[in-house]
């Protein structure tokens, strides 16, 4: 049976040059998986493919975390999704 994880991801942001700080973004991601090891290495594998599309390059995954039915998360839609769609969701409830 498949599970769903949440995976925290640390990417590197900037501050090569000399004298900068080093700057580190930490991103989430859920996906589904067998076992928290599977979920790992898929992770992995996506966020070194987001990573030639974005200004930050990834360094490791911090976390792990197995999500229940009983525990409540907060997902987050694209922002291009149309109004309409979280009006028509809640009417559907």
């Amino acid at each position: 049976m498949l599970t769903w994880y949440l995976i925290k991801l640390i990417y590197f942001a900037g501050g090569e040059t000399i004298g900068s700080e080093a700057k580190f973004e930490e991103r989430c991601m859920m996906l589904q998986a067998d076992e928290a090891g599977w979920a790992r290495e898929k992770a992995v594998v996506l966020a070194r493919l987001q990573e030639q599309s974005m200004s930050a390059r990834f360094v490791r995954v911090s976390e792990v975390v197995a999500l229940t039915e009983y525990e409540g998360a907060c997902l987050m839609a694209p922002s291009t999704l149309p109004v309409s769609v979280f009006v028509e969701g809640r009417a559907a409830r």
